[in-house]
């Protein structure tokens, strides 16, 4: 009943009322009074003594005297804790689980408390798994009372009611594991609960929307989507009593449904994140709703990346950390810092300061928090490869390799192979990178994550316009940029004409892709239509914040007027892209610019190796592998 493990003070609690609520004597050999209870302790310890012997339970921790209600006794074997168990009437389990709930609850009232206030201040992650595991505990045992009950046919107001406290419980102890990211105890504990609530509670919406967040982070695509849609289209519970309590709770979890549904597919949400964010945030804000206040600012945010503000991003995102602490939500909490570590590597902030304040975030969030190592350590695998510490670099990937297969985010299976593809492109090994972004693609595409879908696309035509490769490179951006192939319907083509970049991408997306289609141009022989394009990359560029956007743009534009004879336009640019990686600190960057540079002012005097006039010769930094 309680378990294989137990103690005297367990026992004797389950025999203080039999089934009809009467006081049980018959361990204690006492008379009903104030005494029954202290005599049916020492009558069961006693009897526990007996079994002892007959060595049908052991006791690993004896009673030595001091503290005998909490000695532990167990069961000898996992056989005859079963039989025990079935050997008792329906009736009898029924009660005596509804009677351990209430003593759980007694126990550990933090257990059963809901929308408990979980900050850092009052309870550490030690804490929290404690509180989901009485909860869930409790769960548990009125989950079985309600189903011995309904067995026997017992209905009626306390068996509904055991039923709405065991969902209720099942739900809370369930969001709880979700927010720890125990993915796979979420999913258990959710599910159970969708089996005890009825259509119209509002326990049954959270659970359908918590169980549509877990089946989206562990891969389960297309149900995660049907159940966040059906909590978009269930009604609100109608209650005359708590009308508007219930109302708003449901109004809070079609906003948390919308937002991440908006994640996947903004048709089926009706708004990219940003937007949903920008809509929802009022409601979140209304509620109190700590959780919802931190997804809301960190997909802002996100947004002001994709538009290269970082430094605007990394405002919001403090936000968005400061009300994840508050939720007690690891996943939020991961989130954020995660996107930090995103501004760190593509914002202004150079290299040794932006690496500096990684380490720190981690060492601030991470220890107790798989997750946030997971997130932080991809963009610190990336600054250090920026300053070509190598080794730094590839020990961040391989523990964001052994953290990506033991937390269940299917979502790692697509960020590992982008992040350490862009490790190995910088430390100039483009075959192995292909192959990871290749990976990558693979993984996004059985995920129907398009939004890194593009990304990697993108990645992989660049590296392979490096290489010379075009039709490979074209192929890549037509499947990142939809069936009309690069540039759209109208794009750029002989006749010099340059249409907007398709579905209006964000600045640094914008960027990059105009970036790549005006080589591509160039190599095809459309000399105007590339200069035009490499001037809008470069107009999108400078209108971030971000250094790393600038100087590739400089230096994609560089090459095109190189190609098309503008050999001072070209030397210009390539200067401007090696100051913006000089002041990030980029040192493959740097390198790579320079060699352009190199290039372009090679004469017979001084081909193969000089560098340009009025700079010392930079020492050999050729980028290796560990």
């Amino acid at each position: 009943m309680v378990g294989r493990e137990f103690t005297a003070a367990d026992v004797a609690a389950l025999a203080e009322r039999d089934h009809d609520g009467v006081p049980a004597d018959v361990l204690a050999g006492a008379p009903v009074g104030g005494d029954a209870v202290p005599s049916l302790r020492g009558g069961v310890e006693a009897a526990l003594v007996r079994l002892r012997g007959h060595r049908l339970v052991d006791a690993p921790d004896a009673p030595d005297g001091s503290g005998r209600e909490t000695s532990v006794f167990r069961f000898s074997s996992g056989l005859l804790h079963e039989v025990t168990y079935h050997s008792m009437a329906k009736r009898a389990r029924a009660e005596r689980h509804e009677h351990l709930a209430a003593q759980l609850g007694a126990r550990s009232p933090d257990a059963a408390a809901s929308g408990e206030d979980r900050t850092e201040d009052r309870t550490d992650n030690r804490t929290q798994d404690r509180t989901v595991e009485a909860s869930a505990a409790m769960a548990g045992h009125l989950e079985h009372a309600y189903r011995y009950r309904t067995e026997l046919g017992i209905t009626g107001p306390r068996t509904e009611a055991l039923r709405r406290s065991a969902a209720h419980l099942l739900v809370e102890s369930g969001t709880r594991a979700l927010a720890r990211s125990d993915l796979a105890w979420a999913d258990g504990l959710l599910r159970r609960a969708l089996g005890l609530a009825r259509d119209g509670e509002p326990d049954r919406i959270a659970a359908t929307r918590g169980l549509g967040e877990v089946c989206l982070a562990t891969g389960r695509t297309d149900e995660g989507c049907s159940l966040l849609r059906d909590v978009l289209t269930t009604p609100a519970p109608h209650t005359v009593e708590t009308a508007h309590i219930v109302e708003t709770a449901h109004t809070v979890e079609t906003a948390h449904a919308r937002l991440v549904l908006s994640v996947v597919s903004a048709d089926l949400a009706g708004g990219t994140p940003g937007e949903i964010a920008q809509r929802t945030m009022a409601v979140f804000e209304r509620a109190g709703d700590e959780l919802g206040q931190a997804r809301a600012a960190v997909r802002l945010a996100q947004e002001r990346q994709f538009e290269g503000r970082h430094e605007a991003a990394d405002l919001l995102l403090s936000r968005g950390l400061e009300h994840a602490r508050r939720s007690g939500a690891e996943p939020e909490r991961a989130l954020a810092l995660g996107a930090m570590g995103i501004s760190l590597w593509r914002g202004p902030e150079p290299v040794p300061g932006a690496t500096a304040r990684a380490r720190k975030l981690l060492a601030e969030h991470g220890e107790q928090r798989p997750t946030v190592r997971l997130t932080l350590n991809c963009p610190l695998a990336v600054l250090f490869a920026l300053g070509e510490r190598w080794q730094d670099a590839h020990t961040c990937l391989t523990r964001v390799r052994r953290l990506v297969d033991g937390l269940g985010y299917a979502e790692g299976a697509v960020v590992l192979p982008l992040f350490h593809a862009t490790v190995e492109a910088l430390a100039g090994d483009e075959r192995h990178a292909l192959e990871l972004l290749d990976e990558g693609i693979a993984a996004a595409h059985a995920l129907r994550a398009d939004g890194l879908l593009a990304a990697l696309h993108r990645e992989s035509a660049r590296l392979l316009l490096d290489a010379d490769r075009v039709d490979e490179a074209v192929a890549h951006l037509t499947a990142a940029t939809g069936p009309d192939g690069p540039g759209g319907p109208d794009g750029p083509d002989g006749r010099g004409t340059v249409s907007p970049a398709p579905a209006a991408p964000a600045r640094s997306d914008a960027a990059d892709l105009d970036g790549l289609l005006a080589r591509i141009a160039v190599t095809e022989g459309r000399p105007a239509a590339a200069v035009a394009l490499s001037e809008r990359a470069v107009r999108h560029a400078v209108g971030t914040d971000s250094t790393v956007v600038r100087a590739i743009a400089w230096l994609d534009r560089s090459e095109v007027v190189r190609r098309t004879g503008g050999a001072a336009q070209a030397r210009a640019a390539a200067e401007r892209a090696v100051t913006c990686f000089e002041s990030k600190g980029h040192l493959p960057g740097v390198r790579r610019a320079a060699t352009a540079l190199d290039a372009l002012d090679a004469t017979p005097a001084h081909t193969g190796g000089g560098s340009r006039p009025g700079t010392a010769p930079l020492p050999d930094r050729t980028p290796k592998g560990p």
